[in-house]
């Protein structure tokens, strides 16, 4: 059992993880629209990488971070991470926005399916009955099209199984091993396996890699790709910070806050005005974590 305090201390900084993602997805909607897709898939972890290594240099023994850590789990969550970029991106470039969207968001329902697989956590219906009332809330806000139950929805399955992968290791990580080495390996493993892709491109994809759109870049570009690796930075510390205080299953509805917060964002930057039925789809996300919350305090 978590302790109420442990458990609402744990909530708070899954919303902090939720605010921080929504403006990651903000600054990464705006670097598709001047960087190529597999480019950008690759800065989505050097950039991070880049403003992250100075920072450890000072404050950790970078000899002991290959030695005190479990790699073979660090390779198992870095796969699971990159099936889930790779395949939104390629969701997203077939389909509608809305219907990657809704697919993203299917993964706190397999989470406990995960933790059941990897680490034999027993299902608790409270929780279950709360990731539902969210998810559909999450339907509601986002209102997807009828082509996401097209063959295409096959790939798109790849998005919510990767994410939730490697969410409930990274619970598992954040509870049993050093914060900030998990921290490199994600940006280090991810740059070494997304350049790779890059640079192969050509042979794998039949597409042309360059780095020349980097030349062309304004200074606009340069912020935003800062502001995308801090955002992308504190997203995975408030979620482990998170996951130090409950498991990935239980914090999971407060995710879904993300989907206020990037109402609002797409209110504020797009003008775009919510429906009454996005009104009620984000009661619903709202609901779902209050039915954990109120578990918790009893």
């Amino acid at each position: 059992m978590i302790a109420k305090g442990e458990f609402e201390r744990g909530a708070f900084y899954m919303l902090l993880s939720a605010l921080t993602l929504s403006l990651f997805t903000l600054s990464s909607k705006f670097g598709t629209d001047t960087t190529p897709y597999f480019l950008i898939v690759f800065l989505r972890f050097a950039a991070p990488l880049v403003v992250l290594v100075p920072f450890l240099f000072f404050t950790i023994s970078f000899k002991d971070l290959f030695l005190k850590c479990n790699l073979k789990m660090q390779l198992l969550r870095i796969g699971c991470i990159l099936i889930y970029q790779y395949s939104i991106f390629y969701y997203l470039m077939h389909a509608p926005l809305t219907d990657a969207t809704v697919m993203q968001n299917t993964a706190p329902l397999f989470i406990p399916i995960f933790e059941r697989v990897f680490f034999k956590h027993p299902f608790e219906k409270r929780t279950l009955l709360s990731i539902l009332i969210s998810f559909i809330g999450v339907l509601c806000v986002l209102q997807p099209h009828r082509s996401i139950f097209a063959e295409l929805s096959v790939v798109g399955l790849l998005v919510p199984l990767g994410q939730a992968g490697s969410q409930v290791l990274y619970s598992h990580q954040a509870k049993s091993e050093n914060q900030k080495f998990n921290l490199f390996h994600l940006y280090f493993l991810g740059t070494v396996a997304s350049g790779i892709v890059f640079l192969f491109v050509k042979l794998f994809f039949g597409a042309e890699a360059s780095l020349a759109p980097l030349k062309a870049y304004t200074l606009w570009m340069w912020v935003n790709l800062l502001f995308l690796a801090v955002t992308s930075i504190l997203n995975q510390i408030f979620r482990g910070i998170s996951y130090q205080h409950g498991k990935a299953s239980a914090m999971a509805p407060f995710l879904y806050g993300s989907i206020i917060f990037s109402a609002i964002i797409d209110w504020a930057v797009f003008h775009h005005l919510p429906s009454w039925l996005s009104l009620v789809g984000a009661i619903l996300v709202i609901a779902g974590g209050l039915i954990q919350l109120a578990q918790k305090n009893k």
